[in-house]
């Protein structure tokens, strides 16, 4: 992820009506393809300063993406007459990178055998209470809601299995890779069917036999976890 990083200066008189433009400004940027998150924070040493940090997938997304559309017009239309002086806008790779995990024994977490921690959840229920994920695969059949954390569409309708297998043998890869440092959701509709087998294939990525894979998701995550037979047989062709 590419963080632009932007400190803007907004005179104290004026700072009630510049959160409220931003709110109205928000929507612009966050349908923007290659966003992943906004964080506008107020300075408490100064009472004239914010500070804006903006996550893309690639610094294209924000220099050509972002500032070429007819969005980036109508956001500066918005914004740009509060800054004084103009901000200068860098943009930064990370580097390291570390957070709080999911907490052990909170719904819906399980603790795979190298001791990563995955969230299984159902989209139909409110998100928890807590931090949020840093990433998600979401298995749904339809396109899902924009989210605010960086997410992953598997094609996955109810009952079935992946529309692409080898897309979701990727997903799910990339979810086991970062859930070594990053707190990684997988969710389906219900959180059961497809959720319970994706986490059984990562339980196989992490070394549980993809014979006992189903068995082990049932024990550790939910009993009625991979609810088809053809879904089993994914699970122990996933090795």
């Amino acid at each position: 992820m590419i963080l632009e990083h932007a400190l803007l200066t907004v005179g104290p008189e004026r700072s009630a009506a510049f959160e409220e433009a931003f709110t109205r400004a928000r929507p612009l940027i966050s349908g923007m393809p290659g966003f992943r998150r906004l964080t506008l924070s107020r300075c408490l040493e100064r009472d004239d300063a914010y500070l804006l940090l903006v996550g893309w997938d690639r610094l294209e997304d924000h220099t050509v993406g972002f500032r070429g559309s007819p969005e980036y017009r109508e956001w500066r239309a918005i914004l740009h007459p509060f800054y004084d002086p103009f901000p200068t806008v860098e943009h930064f790779a990370p580097v390291l990178e570390a957070g709080p995990p999911w907490k052990d024994g909170a719904p819906g977490v399980v603790r795979l055998p190298s001791g990563r921690l995955v969230r299984g959840r159902a989209l139909r229920r409110p998100v928890p209470d807590g931090p949020q994920p840093d990433f998600a695969v979401q298995l749904l059949g339809e396109q899902p809601p924009w989210t605010p954390w960086r997410s992953v569409w598997v094609r996955w309708p109810d009952f079935r299995l992946p529309a692409d297998p080898a897309a979701a043998r990727e997903a799910l890869a990339e979810a086991w890779r970062r859930a070594d440092t990053e707190r990684v959701e997988v969710a389906c509709g219900g959180g059961r069917g497809r959720t319970g087998t994706a986490l059984a294939c990562l339980a196989v990525l992490d070394g549980v036999p993809a014979g006992d894979a189903v068995a082990w998701v049932r024990e550790h995550y939910d009993r009625r976890a991979v609810e088809t037979p053809r879904q089993a047989r994914f699970v122990r062709g996933f090795a």
